[in-house]
């Protein structure tokens, strides 16, 4: 599959920064249609309103929850939310499939960098 997805994560609800340092992969709430293989770019809502993180979805959990594996963090306000609807990303209030634009933007691929 290969799909990219954005989810959102809310700090004041559950410390995903913190988790992932303990450890490297993590359950995820059962979302969408994610395979094993896909990318998972994780934004953080307000006060950070940036993205925090790459993994991939390493399989599937007893409870029907998805694996993801931290495979990059990034630094806070490197992916700000005006960067992310720059190029191509309307909200971040749920989760989506990646726009093509800021997939290319992300791996540095796109013509602007």
């Amino acid at each position: 599959s290969d799909t990219d997805w954005l989810i959102p994560a809310n700090p004041a609800y559950f410390d995903v920064l913190g988790a992932f340092r303990k450890k490297k992969t993590l359950c995820w709430h059962p979302r969408k249609k994610m395979v094993e293989g896909d990318t998972v770019y994780i934004y953080y809502a307000a006060p950070y309103s940036c993205l925090i993180c790459r993994c991939m979805v390493t399989g599937f959990c007893p409870d029907g929850g998805t694996k993801i594996t931290l495979q990059e963090f990034y630094d806070r306000g490197r992916y700000p939310l005006a960067d992310l609807k720059a190029h191509g990303s309307n909200t971040v209030r749920f989760v989506t499939r990646l726009p093509l634009e800021l997939k290319a933007y992300l791996e540095g691929t796109d013509s602007e960098q």
